[in-house]
């Protein structure tokens, strides 16, 4: 079992799935969250996915900068796990395979 808050002098690796935050990481999480539920206080659904997809975008747009990719030309999958990160690209080709079969027979 991984802490939820991570010990004092950690080493921190990205390639487990029972990583602990860095503190840093923590704290940004915990100000996602208060605004995503500040969204949330607003009672209306549009509230909650603008304010969600307003986090999400902003990471893309970020990873974007520091990978050097045009956001236009480019799409960035969040996912919230290294098997779905594996997963959704397999489904995603499984979707162009099948869309492909029935071109064919038409």
């Amino acid at each position: 079992n991984a802490p939820i808050r991570s010990p004092e002098n950690a080493i921190f690796r990205s390639s487990c799935t029972a990583n602990v935050a860095t503190t840093f990481a923590f704290e940004q999480g915990k100000r996602m969250v208060r605004a995503l539920m500040a969204a949330k206080k607003a009672k209306t659904e549009m509230h909650w996915r603008d304010a969600y997809q307003s986090l999400a975008m902003r990471i893309r747009m970020r990873l974007c900068s520091v990978w050097g990719y045009r956001p236009d030309s480019s799409a960035l999958t969040l996912c919230p796990s290294g098997t779905d990160a594996e997963y959704i690209p397999l489904l995603l080709a499984l979707g162009r395979a099948l869309t492909m079969e029935q071109s064919a027979e038409n």
